[in-house]
């Protein structure tokens, strides 16, 4: 569901976006994404974000 992929920008440096992207019937139904400096942090706020939205019922209302 989640995915974190790594970029180097134009001064050299790195950085992660994790990426929350939901399909259903071929479509996306709901997108969210978010830059961090360290790939630690991407990771917690994917597990952190996940957690909520299931929590939340939000993946059910996307049905």
């Amino acid at each position: 569901m989640g995915a974190i992929t790594q970029r180097k920008n134009k001064k050299g440096g790195i950085k992660y976006t994790a990426q929350i992207r939901l399909k259903r019937a071929g479509g996306v139904v709901y997108q969210e994404a978010q830059r961090f400096d360290r790939k630690q942090i991407a990771q917690s706020w994917l597990k952190r974000r996940e957690n909520e939205r299931a929590e939340s019922g939000a993946i059910d209302l996307a049905d």
